[in-house]
């Protein structure tokens, strides 16, 4: 009977390929030629060029076994040119220096090898289009890719709007498509006018697009009206929409109407810039009301505001799941707010600031969070504010007792031992000792039984040690992943002694 090897068998090789860091897989190559075989697909299959331009002559030999490039610059891609073809290549992120020299040619160099790869299903490119021979070509590649099913593309130049509207036409297959025009035409003309005026007409006779994701920026306000508005009418099976990098109230507006009519019934997952002023916010949450209920996710780039968590109360607290408000730092009544109202979220995103007046402050504390079946919880407290220098890094000092950060830190964590079901924990703070056992707030945490990661990596370096090891191990059975780059090795090493099988990322 024939021996069977593990290595042999593909599904048995990836899975363990992917518990080896690319140090080891490279390592492993050496060993021998059948290991060669075995580990050189792992080692190669996916390179980044922000370390430089590997051995042109070894990338060739193994270029079949690429399957993602990244980080692809204006060197690397004058260097290999003509001279590879990667035919397995599934995903490429090409960027540039937007005023580099000689550009467009090195553009029609990656543009023509991108045309021969027929695999390729992801593709992350910035262009100058207002160069007609990259336009053109680019166009062609589009049409040469059958495969393809998400795309990225920023323009830092100016794109007349026919010329979006041809390149939108090759799209049509397309699932997620991102798009960023951050180029200005300061002598814009009537003439500019009248081509889009033309592109939204021709637009809006489009056929029908298989978008479930778009992602939309401009500096130019005009775009949101002449190109995204009529976009989004030919986008029925749309789930994801980012508007997070503009700040257009009439698109707002225009959304809301669209939403009215379900011409987006699948309309699930929501980014949205920041809403400054009233007249922003009302839009918002008119625009929220707009569809009755289904939304899942919802991802801010400025504070939220009361109107728009009355929105989502009101029409969406049976289905929003997740939370993010990451993008800017929102008072810690707002997010007690949502926390309290929104009672079926499964992951929160949040950066909170203890920066209130007394009277805020002190009706935050009273705010019992209800989404206890909350799964995964990021938070950054920011507790510097009002706080004395010499209070805001230790804990318990005798300038701490007594201080708004040690009420903020209290009353968070009280809340946070009540999230049973929680699995993911990242929890970031100005104090230092946030999670020693001795003075901080690691003890209170034990009854969290389901967590499997642990997140301090923008935690400042703490003085965890064996104690805190033991203690996580103890009271944490299930916590397989611990992430934080400034602990002692002490700490690393009593993980790993007890829990074999925990990843520890120092």
């Amino acid at each position: 009977m024939e021996k069977v090897i593990p290595l042999d068998i593909p599904l048995l090789n990836r899975e363990i390929c992917r518990y080896l860091s690319q140090k080891d897989l490279s390592q492993c190559t050496l060993v021998s030629k059948t290991w060669s075989t075995w580990f050189s697909p792992a080692l190669w299959r996916n390179i980044s060029f922000n370390r430089g331009l590997p051995d042109i002559e070894t990338l060739s030999k193994k270029q079949e076994h690429v399957q993602i490039i990244r980080c692809l610059g204006m060197t690397e891609a004058g260097a290999i040119r003509d001279r590879l073809s990667f035919p397995n290549l599934q995903r490429l992120e090409f960027s540039y220096s937007w005023n580099s020299s000689g550009l467009h040619r090195v553009e029609l160099r990656v543009l023509r090898m991108l045309e021969s790869i027929q695999t390729l299903r992801c593709l992350k490119i910035s262009l100058a289009l207002h160069h007609d021979d990259v336009f053109r070509q680019w166009i062609r590649t589009l049409q040469a890719l059958p495969f393809l099913k998400k795309l990225e593309l920023s323009c830092h130049q100016f794109v007349g709007g026919m010329a979006i509207q041809e390149f939108l036409q090759q799209c049509r297959r397309l699932e997620s498509l991102e798009l960023e025009f951050a180029g200005n035409n300061l002598n814009f003309d009537q003439e500019d006018q009248d081509e889009l005026r033309a592109a939204k007409a021709a637009i809006e006779k489009m056929p029908v697009m298989q978008l479930r994701r778009l992602s939309f920026s401009s500096r130019l306000d005009t775009y949101s009206e002449t190109i995204l508005h009529p976009l989004l009418e030919r986008c029925p099976n749309l789930e994801t929409l980012d508007l997070s990098r503009i700040n257009h109230i009439p698109t707002l507006k225009h959304l809301a109407s669209i939403l009215k009519d379900n011409s987006l019934p699948n309309f699930r997952h929501w980014l949205v810039g920041g809403l400054y002023g009233e007249d922003s916010q009302n839009a918002h949450a008119e625009m929220l009301g707009s569809f009755g209920c289904g939304l899942k996710s919802i991802t801010t780039a400025g504070d939220p505001g009361s109107l728009t968590l009355e929105a989502l109360t009101q029409c969406h607290v049976h289905s929003l799941t997740n939370l993010n408000l990451n993008d800017t730092s929102v008072k810690l009544l707002t997010f007690s707010n949502f926390m309290a109202a929104l009672i079926n979220l499964r992951s929160v995103k949040a950066s909170i600031n203890s920066d209130s007046s007394d009277n805020d402050f002190d009706k935050a504390m009273d705010e019992e969070w209800m989404c206890i079946d909350l799964k995964s919880l990021e938070l950054h407290l920011d507790t510097s504010t009002r706080t004395p220098k010499r209070t805001r890094r230790f804990i318990n000092g005798r300038q701490w007792r007594g201080s708004r950060a040690q009420r903020c830190l209290d009353y968070v964590f009280s809340q946070v031992t009540k999230l049973r079901d929680l699995e993911e924990l990242q929890l970031s703070c100005s104090q230092d000792d946030l999670f020693l056992m001795k003075r901080g707030y690691l003890g209170q945490l034990a009854g969290l039984k389901q967590l499997r990661t642990l997140d301090l990596n923008k935690t400042p370096p703490s003085d965890f040690g064996e104690v805190e090891a033991l203690w996580m191990l103890r009271n944490w059975p299930k916590l397989a992943q611990v992430k934080d780059q400034g602990a002692p090795e002490v700490f690393r090493t009593t993980l790993l002694s007890k829990r074999p099988l925990i990843q520890v990322e120092s």
